[in-house]
């Protein structure tokens, strides 16, 4: 019995060991998977840092330029970070002023013109380009904020003006440009001289190019400098080239052949030669093509006033 006894004992004593290591185990295990690396820790500390420093400069920086432009912030090459609202409104006011007075020098060949912007429709909207810069670092959110404020301490910030274009005093200028510039493409043409057909050859035209103009002008006043502008002008395709008189020619041969056409009348005679003929051919436009007709009233008016 005391040998079945010591057997029993053993068992006991090796199973509450047993559970006693698995739920050390266990607890050992939940212990370490909530542990956070110290690199995780060390960047999140450092990031907290950064953030609370810039947040602190930015802080003091807003503070200084509270009701100003913030630095390094320019509209059309003028600098107006660091001025009130008032203030960069007189300097851009006076830029413009100069700029429309000098204008930009326009130029095509050996031309020169030398018009004021407001006689080109060209006109500001200044106080929209200053309220753009002085919300610069103002608005969004608060990283949003910080970001741009960052940004503009790094780098400047650049705000350029669209002009305003008065459409019809623009189109009006354009239209004296066009008396310098454009020149109106000619189409291939048939003649008929003496019952003989000739060709005019076609000649290309030159048209302005209004929309080049209208991007050079951006470019001038955002430059916030004077200077040159050369026109630039494309090639105009006439509308009927020679190929296009082909069929007209061949309907203008069938009718000269014709010749001579006579008219009776009792013992009167009248006669349309070639070149009679060929008075009474016209030639019309449709499409890309020339259509040859022949009209000859004029001649039979003539027959009729004698008859």
């Amino acid at each position: 019995m005391n040998g079945q006894t010591g057997t029993a004992t053993n068992k006991l004593t090796v199973f509450p060991n047993t559970k006693t290591k698995k739920k050390t185990a266990k607890t050992s295990t939940s212990k370490k998977s909530l542990a956070i690396p110290k690199r995780t820790l060390l960047k999140i500390s450092i990031s907290a840092l950064v953030l609370t420093i810039l947040a602190g400069g930015v802080f003091g920086y807003t503070q200084a330029y509270d009701s100003k432009i913030y630095p390094k912030a320019t509209i059309a090459g003028i600098k107006v970070g660091g001025l009130t609202v008032p203030e960069a409104k007189k300097k851009l006011t006076q830029k413009a002023d100069e700029l429309n007075q000098k204008g930009p020098v326009i130029t095509y060949n050996d031309q020169t013109l030398e018009p004021t912007l407001d006689e080109m429709g060209v006109s500001f909207n200044i106080d929209e380009a200053i309220s753009d810069a002085y919300k610069y670092g103002r608005k969004g959110s608060f990283i949003d904020r910080i970001k741009e404020n960052w940004q503009m301490l790094v780098k400047s910030y650049q705000i350029p003006i669209t002009p305003q274009i008065d459409q019809e005093k623009f189109d009006n200028y354009l239209s004296q440009l066009a008396e310098v510039a454009e020149k109106v493409p000619v189409n291939a043409s048939l003649n008929v001289t003496n019952g003989v057909i000739s060709l005019s050859a076609p000649e290309n035209g030159r048209g302005l190019d209004k929309e080049q103009l209208k991007e050079d002008l951006t470019t001038f006043i955002n430059s916030g400098k004077n200077g040159k502008i050369s026109m630039v002008t494309s090639d105009l395709e006439p509308n009927i080239l020679e190929d296009g008189t082909l069929s007209a020619r061949v309907q203008a041969e069938k009718y000269l052949t014709a010749a001579p056409i006579t008219v009776t009348f009792e013992d009167s005679t009248w006669t349309a030669n070639r070149a009679e003929i060929g008075s009474w051919i016209k030639f019309s436009e449709s499409g890309n093509q020339l259509v040859a007709s022949a009209h000859p009233e004029a001649f039979i008016n003539w027959v009729v006033q004698r008859v």
